[in-house]
């Protein structure tokens, strides 16, 4: 079995907490003093664009709230459990590569860590194992 998950730690304003998971996830939440080594989940704010492949390539454009950003990670997933890549070129010429083997759409295995400047949008290039598969990409920023 494969168990992916991600210790995170967060302050709880009131007395309702409600949690948005896809079918297929497990939530478990523990109160109390946070864990070693979890970082804040404030560290993790996100958005999520998607590509839905034709011939097994397609593209993406991620829209953050603001130019002027940090591009601190992003994870990527293909609907049919097969390798997922997402590429970019960055302002220096430099090509960005990622790739992510055999993932599933409900467990994303890896955050890749980066540290780019964005401005408010980003156009990537995106590729699957999958003709028709649909690329997620979650593009995590400061």
């Amino acid at each position: 079995m494969n168990v992916n998950y991600h210790r995170v730690n967060f302050v709880v304003k009131g007395t309702v907490l409600n949690i948005t998971a896809s079918a297929s996830s497990t939530v478990t939440v523990y109160y109390g003093k946070a864990g070693a080594n979890s970082p804040p989940l404030e560290q993790f704010a996100g958005v999520v664009a998607t590509s839905t492949l034709s011939s097994n390539a397609g593209t993406a454009t991620i829209t953050f709230p603001s130019g002027g950003l940090t591009l601190t990670g992003m994870a990527i997933a293909d609907s049919g459990a097969n390798y997922a890549t997402v590429t970019w070129s960055v302002s220096s010429g430099a090509t960005i590569f990622l790739y992510e083997p055999n993932v599933v759409l409900a467990g994303i295995r890896e955050i890749f860590p980066l540290n780019l400047p964005v401005q408010t949008t980003l156009l990537v290039t995106t590729a699957g194992g999958g003709a028709s598969d649909v690329v997620t990409i979650v593009a995590y920023y400061k």
